[in-house]
């Protein structure tokens, strides 16, 4: 049970992976050139899909709040950009992978989720381990 979306995260992992390393390669066009065709590209390929659904829009609130989600991803994506290409990319990796983690805790903190001990564990290693990367650099 706790395992079912395994699978879809792991092809998240590598859709991800496979992103953040292609960001770097396209440092050259600057951080928010990247992520703005990134997105504009994503729209494209989304609104299609909602008019070939025929999907309804979200009502007002919803929409304020997706709104908001957007501007974080936007600005998550330009600060991963900008440090990719200023920096090695095997460090602003690592570093920007803790989302997951800060995902972890704020689950935990917010929803009241609970965690199985190995999990609290992989989350206190996971800190450790990036604390540990920035003081290596």
């Amino acid at each position: 049970r706790t395992a079912a979306g395994a699978l879809p995260a792991a092809g998240a992992a590598v859709c991800f992976g496979a992103m953040f390393a292609l960001y770097a390669a396209a440092e050259d066009l600057g951080p928010v050139s990247v992520v703005a065709a990134g997105r504009l590209s994503a729209l494209t390929i989304l609104s299609a899909l909602v008019v070939r659904r025929k999907a309804r829009l979200p009502r007002r609130k919803a929409l304020a709040r997706l709104l908001g989600i957007g501007v974080l991803d936007a600005a998550a994506f330009v600060s991963y950009a900008y440090a990719a290409a200023r920096g090695p990319v095997s460090v602003a990796a690592v570093i920007a992978g803790q989302f997951s983690t800060l995902s972890a805790v704020v689950g935990i903190v917010l929803l009241r989720e609970r965690l199985r001990p190995h999990q609290y564990v992989g989350i206190a290693l996971a800190g450790i381990g990036t604390a540990l990367l920035a003081l290596a650099q």
